[in-house]
């Protein structure tokens, strides 16, 4: 779009000149972006996308976490949930959004951590039933699982985001102590002495 505007000048002794000048004034629409907000696994990463017509730079703040700070679809792998502010420039204007990380973790835990049975008894292990899924090594696909063999039991979980979680406990067996029985009489107002076979009590 070209435009005139009349120009006049004037000196100290009052006297006017006057010309036209004509200048080419551009016209830019203002710039748009879109840059959505993304949810991740700890230790995982996402992609990020930021989309703008005419960009042709971009600018990620902060740089935690992005295998780039400068292209418009870094990968982002950030420890805690972050906010990103991405700016967008073309020849003449620039515009900025903002992307929200939220990083989500899976806590699993099994209960009791430290598992102990007698020989021939069982343990009920547990962990939280708001996970979406569940795979124990002993085959079991619920949040518990009736345990009477010794050794590692471990158990996978995956929660409502998709994320990952796993936790494993010892299962410690023992011999379980006879109790030997020896009846025995006494006197009235008199005390005896009674015995029960060592063992781990």
């Amino acid at each position: 779009m070209c435009s005139s505007d009349l120009l006049i000048a004037t000196d100290s002794s009052t006297c006017n000149v006057t010309d036209t000048a004509y200048a080419t004034v551009r016209v830019v629409p203002p710039m748009t972006m879109t840059a959505p907000s993304a949810v991740v696994c700890q230790g995982d990463s996402v992609q990020l996308n930021a989309t703008s017509a005419g960009a042709i730079s971009f600018a990620w703040t902060p740089n935690t976490g992005l295998s780039s700070s400068i292209i418009s679809n870094p990968k982002s792998s950030p420890l805690t949930s972050t906010s990103y502010y991405i700016t967008a420039k073309d020849s003449f204007c620039s515009v900025t959004d903002t992307v929200n990380v939220t990083v989500y973790k899976n806590q699993t835990k099994i209960i009791p951590g430290n598992a102990q049975i007698c020989l021939g008894d069982s343990v009920k292990l547990t962990t939280d039933s708001s996970y979406v899924s569940y795979a124990w090594s002993t085959g079991t696909t619920n949040s518990s699982t009736e345990v009477k063999t010794t050794g590692p039991v471990y158990v996978i979980t995956t929660d409502k985001h998709g994320c990952k979680g796993q936790d494993s406990v010892e299962v410690q067996a023992f011999t379980k102590v006879p109790l030997i029985e020896r009846d025995t009489a006494i006197c009235l107002t008199h005390s005896a002495q009674l015995y029960a076979d060592s063992g781990n009590y």
